[in-house]
C-alpha cells in the first residue's frame, strides 16, 4: 500500500473587494463568496471588518470612487511617499532593504498613473541585483535617481489620483504607424481612421539609430501631433515592430534607449489625457503606413480609399502641413524627463477625471 502524506495548506488573504453596478447585488455576492470560501476552502473571514457597498470606498490603501472610476492615495500615504521618494532621488547610496521598500511604494504610486509607468521601476530593480543581505548597499546611479525624481514629480502632478478602469473612455481613432531605415531612405509616417496623416525623413543623426528606436519615435511623433485631439479617449495604435510594441504594452524594456521613449510616451498620455491601446500589426497589413515611411505618398493616396481604415469621407482627408520635412530628434539625454519638466512647469492639475457611475462593495480581511 502507498503512504500518502497530506500537507496542511495555509492561505493568507489581505483584503478582498467586489465592484459592480448595484450595491445590494454586490453585497450579496460578497456574502455568498465568503460563505463558499469558508465552507469549501476553509478560509474564514473577519466579518466585523466588512464594509457595505459604497460609492467612495477605502481598501488596500486607496480610496476607490465608482462615480468616475478613480482611485487615489490617502493624504497621509501620498505625503509619506513623496517625502521618501524625494529623499531617494538625492541619496548617494541605498541599501537592499531601502530599495525594496522604495520599489513597493513606487509600485503603489504608479497604480495612480496611466499605463506605461512600469518603465520607472526598471532601474530600481536593476540596482538590487547582486545585493544579498538587507543592509548591503550600492551607490545609486544617475539613471536611478532620475527615475525616483520622475515618479515623485508625476505623483505630485496627478495628486495621487488616477483611474482603476478606463471603461468610461470612448474609443478614439485607430492609428497606424511605421518607420523604415535604408541607405536611400530613412523615414517615418502615420495615418489614422479620422483622415489625418503625416510623413517625414529622419535627419542624419537620427538615421543612425536602431530601427526599433525609429519606430518608437514615430509613435511619439503621432502622439505629439494628435494627442490633444484624443483627450478622454482610448486610442488603438498599430505598430509592426514587435520590440517597441511589446515594450509599450508592458510599459518597460530591457533596452535603455526604448525606456527613454516610453517615459515620454507616458508623459504625453498624462498631458493630453488619453490612453494608448497598443497592438501589433503585420507588415503586410500595415501597407498604408509602410508607404508613408518610404516616402511613397502617391501610392499611399491610391491605396487609402480601398483599405477600409477611414471612418470619414475621403474628402475629409487632412495632410500635416509639414509633411515631407526632415525631422531632427531631441538632443536631450533623457527626452522623457525633459517632457515631464515641461509638463510640470506649465500645468498643475490632473486631467483624468471622468467616468460613469458604478457601485463598490468591499469584503474585510480574511
Amino acid at each position: 500500500s502507498e503512504l500518502v502524506l497530506t500537507l496542511p495548506l495555509t492561505v493568507f488573504v489581505d483584503d478582498g473587494g467586489l465592484i459592480g453596478p448595484v450595491a445590494v447585488t454586490v453585497d450579496d455576492e460578497m456574502e455568498g463568496f465568503q460563505d463558499w470560501s469558508t465552507r469549501v476552502c476553509g478560509v474564514p473571514w473577519k466579518r466585523p471588518k466588512d464594509r457595505l457597498a459604497a460609492t467612495p470606498q477605502y481598501y488596500i490603501g486607496f480610496w476607490w470612487d465608482s462615480r468616475n472610476l478613480t482611485r487615489c492615495l490617502s493624504e497621509e500615504k501620498l505625503g509619506k511617499y513623496l517625502r521618501e521618494i524625494a529623499d531617494a532621488a538625492s541619496a548617494r547610496s541605498l541599501s537592499l532593504r531601502a530599495r525594496q521598500s522604495l520599489a513597493g511604494k513606487m509600485q503603489r504610486a504608479i497604480m495612480t498613473l496611466p499605463p506605461g509607468a512600469a518603465c520607472l521601476l526598471v532601474n530600481c530593480y536593476r540596482m538590487m541585483s547582486g545585493l544579498l543581505l538587507p543592509w548591503h548597499e550600492r551607490r545609486t546611479s544617475q539613471a536611478e535617481r532620475e527615475d525616483y525624481q520622475f515618479v515623485h514629480d508625476c505623483l505630485k502632478y496627478v495628486d495621487g489620483k488616477g483611474y482603476y478602469s478606463y471603461d468610461g473612455f470612448p474609443e478614439g481613432p485607430t492609428v497606424l504607424s511605421d518607420a523604415s531605415k535604408s541607405r536611400t531612405c530613412t523615414a517615418g509616417g502615420y495615418v489614422d481612421s479620422h483622415g489625418y496623416y503625416d510623413w517625414w525623413r529622419f535627419g542624419t543623426s537620427a538615421a543612425r539609430k536602431p530601427i526599433d528606436y525609429l519606430e518608437g519615435e514615430t509613435v511619439l511623433q503621432a502622439c505629439r501631433d494628435r494627442g490633444n485631439a484624443w483627450r478622454g479617449c482610448q486610442i488603438p495604435f498599430g505598430c509592426d515592430n514587435q520590440a517597441f510594441e511589446l515594450s509599450a504594452e508592458r510599459g518597460r524594456s530591457h533596452a535603455d534607449r526604448l525606456n527613454s521613449l516610453l517615459k515620454e510616451l507616458f508623459v504625453l498620455q498624462i498631458r493630453h489625457g488619453f490612453v494608448l491601446q497598443m497592438f501589433w500589426i503585420s507588415t503586410v497589413d500595415n501597407f498604408l503606413a509602410d508607404h508613408l515611411s518610404r516616402a511613397r505618398e502617391e501610392e499611399f493616396l491610391l491605396a487609402l480609399p480601398s483599405a477600409g481604415l477611414l471612418v470619414v469621407p475621403l474628402s475629409d482627408l487632412k495632410r500635416h502641413p509639414g509633411a515631407g520635412r526632415t525631422l531632427t530628434l531631441s538632443s536631450s539625454r533623457d527626452p522623457g524627463m525633459a517632457a515631464l519638466r515641461q509638463l510640470t512647469e506649465g500645468y498643475s492639475s490632473n486631467n483624468l477625471r471622468d467616468g460613469p457611475n458604478r457601485g463598490v462593495g468591499v469584503g474585510g480581511d480574511a
